[in-house]
């Protein structure tokens, strides 16, 4: 048992397939995997409510293209309240399936580190001091 589980670490474009073994007390019942965010086919298993379930001693496989960059979740979707607490949730994070190139992103200038001539990286009207030319305040 791990928690939370696995962080999924895929790159943009990438075919994603994940295979979940029910091993889970046959008393806790059916458990499966929701993937938001992502067009998702799963074979094996059961129909569930939300997607197909592995029985207890069974199998189910899903099976999805992984979309834009980012950071999601992936979290249980057969008694949530119970598989949650368990360890069925985790992290999918997509990588893009290439390198920004320098000056692609307009608020930033990805090779040099600045804006423009000697002017700090700004994120929502805030200067990032630690990347001014002068250096970070001291006192």
């Amino acid at each position: 048992m791990q928690v939370p589980g696995p962080t999924l670490v895929v790159t943009e474009g990438q075919t994603v397939s994940v295979t979940l073994t029910n091993g889970l007390p046959t008393a806790a019942g059916n458990t499966s995997i929701l993937f938001p965010g992502f067009n998702v086919t799963a074979s094996g298993g059961v129909i569930g409510l939300l997607t197909q379930e592995a029985a207890p001693g069974a199998t189910v496989t899903y099976t999805f293209t992984a979309g834009s960059p980012g950071t999601r979740a992936y979290y249980s979707g057969t008694q949530g309240d119970l598989q949650v607490e368990m360890g069925l949730y985790g992290a999918i994070i997509v990588l893009p399936n290439a390198a920004p190139s320098n000056g692609s992103c307009p608020a930033h200038n990805t090779a040099a580190g600045l804006n423009g001539a000697g002017t700090a990286l700004t994120a929502g009207g805030e200067s990032d001091f630690r990347l001014s030319p002068t250096g970070p305040l001291t006192t």
